[in-house]
Parts: structure tokens; C-alpha cells; sequence
């Protein structure tokens, strides 16, 4: 039997440092207190890219620029799967901060610094290969 399917967006938010922005989950979210690349599941007859920009905005209250799509990264959880599609950005306005409105915390990283994290199990595979 397969597990369904989920469909999530993800965004590798550059600053103007070259630090990617990770967030972390709050205590009332499924994996609680990990840390993600911000993003969140695509509505039905949505695009990628308007799913991203709708999270951001919603989560982070941030308005980004999409750059590149990355790449697109699987992850089965016991229950269902996530297909996450990861596109880098970057701060429409350098100076905006983020603004949470779900998340615990967040933080500027050096790519070379993501896997000290502890980062959530459908993002680990991303934050490896960013790290390299």
C-alpha cells in the first residue's frame, strides 16, 4: 500500500552575507523544535512558486525573490511522504528581518554550519548538500 503523497515548497533564503536562513519549528508543530528551510504544502491547481511566496509571506511575513530551483528532495514519514521542491531566494529587501508568526526562532547560518542543526528529517538531505 503507498502512503500519500504530500507535495511542500521550500526556500533557501540567502542574506546578504551568503547565510541561509533556517527556522524552527515551535513546540506545537509536528517536529517539534527541529529546524527547517521555511516553506509549506502546495494547495490544489497552485504553482510552486506561488505556494512559496504565499508562505513566506504567511509565515515569515517576508516578501523574497525566487532565484533557482534546486531541486526536488523525498522523505517517507510513517504515515505519508513528502516530496519537497527547494528553490533558493533571497530577501526582496535585503534590510526586512523575518517577522514569525508560526515559527520558535530563526537564524542566519553559513551554509558550511547547517548540519550542527538539528534539522528536520525531510530537510536533512537539502541542508547536506548545501553544507558541501
Amino acid at each position: 500500500m503507498s502512503l500519500p503523497k504530500i507535495t511542500v515548497t521550500c526556500a533557501v533564503i540567502y542574506n546578504s552575507a551568503g547565510h541561509v536562513l533556517l527556522a524552527q519549528r515551535s513546540a506545537a508543530m509536528s517536529n517539534p523544535l527541529l529546524w527547517e528551510f521555511p516553506g509549506g504544502k502546495l494547495e490544489p491547481n497552485e504553482e510552486p512558486a506561488d505556494c512559496l511566496l504565499r508562505e513566506i509571506s504567511e509565515e515569515l511575513s517576508l516578501k523574497i525573490v525566487i532565484q533557482d530551483f534546486i531541486g526536488k528532495y523525498s522523505y517517507q514519514y510513517p504515515k505519508f511522504e513528502i516530496d519537497l521542491l527547494a528553490f533558493s531566494a533571497k530577501p526582496d529587501n535585503f534590510s526586512d528581518e523575518p517577522v514569525l508568526t508560526e515559527h520558535n526562532a530563526f537564524c542566519w547560518v553559513p551554509t558550511k554550519f547547517l548540519m550542527v542543526f538539528d534539522i528536520s528529517p525531510a530537510d536533512i538531505e537539502l541542508a547536506q548538500y548545501l553544507s558541501k
